[in-house]
């Protein structure tokens, strides 16, 4: 039977500050060589199932207005009842996709080592505005002429700085997917999600990069080597991106050169 097809809005910005305040923010992404190459290659970025993620918090929306809720549902319904909404909500988690950027404009050392390799890694430097830009980010809704068919599919698409802590007011029920724990702060977290519904198996989704026009800068990480760096030159090149993009990792320098550095600015 028949699908048809309605598309709904351009992304939308979750969180304290809209796209006109972020727009010009630093974000960066931290990526090992296959990932960087396979961005590349495919013109696609990846999104990964939140619920897979090491921080078990992420997701649960521990807001007071979702508290009162299920508390409400015990008063007032049954502890059965509040206990399948919290399970339904546990579940929902799995609707949500994301594409996870920091909000710095200079390296981390916590984030090298985490996410990528000292030896062989970048890390792709943009804005905010560029980026989304640049991925292919259609909310819409589809449905079925044939009801059987069940109640259709949801995509929408949501950016905004990740809530640690649960500190946002709670506006939207998708806030959930901007929650984490205290204890991933340093991240300084942006993402950018993808709701599906229904729920999917796929741990992972992935939306066309119409340009690689965002990209600002690809830093190599600290202990590359010289045939390293050439080579993410040639990289570029071959993806038509301009070799002045690439550069050495700013914390590849000897003791001397950050003493000199240090008596220049203060002279």
């Amino acid at each position: 039977m028949a699908k048809r097809r309605y598309v709904k809005e351009a992304p939308v910005c979750i969180g304290p500050r809209n796209l006109l305040e972020l727009a010009d923010k630093v974000i960066g992404r931290y990526f090992n060589l296959s990932g960087f190459l396979n961005m590349l290659k495919t013109s696609e970025l990846r999104f990964n199932k939140i619920s897979n993620f090491e921080d078990k918090a992420e997701g649960v929306p521990q807001y007071k207005e979702i508290i009162d809720g299920l508390e409400q549902s015990e008063k007032n319904v049954s502890p059965e009842y509040a206990k399948n909404r919290k399970e339904n909500i546990i579940k929902t988690i799995d609707n949500y996709y994301a594409s996870c950027w920091t909000m710095r404009d200079h390296e981390s050392y916590l984030m090298w080592k985490n996410y990528t390799s000292f030896n062989e890694g970048v890390l792709v430097l943009t804005t905010v505005k560029p980026l989304i830009q640049s991925i292919d980010l259609q909310s819409y809704e589809e449905i079925s002429d044939n009801s059987s068919d069940g109640i259709g599919k949801i995509v929408q698409c949501f950016f905004g700085e990740v809530d640690y802590d649960y500190k946002l007011e709670y506006r939207s029920d998708h806030i959930k997917a901007f929650g984490k724990s205290k204890y991933f702060s340093e991240e300084n977290e942006f993402r950018i999600i993808i709701y599906h519904h229904p729920i999917i198996e796929e741990n992972e989704l992935r939306r066309t990069i119409k340009s690689f026009s965002f990209i600002n800068s690809i830093i190599c990480s600290p202990k590359s080597s010289i045939e390293f760096l050439d080579l993410i030159k040639q990289i570029a090149i071959n993806y038509s991106l301009p070799e002045s993009l690439v550069k050495e990792s700013e914390m590849k320098q000897n003791n001397s050169v950050i003493l000199n550095e240090f008596v220049e600015r203060n002279h």
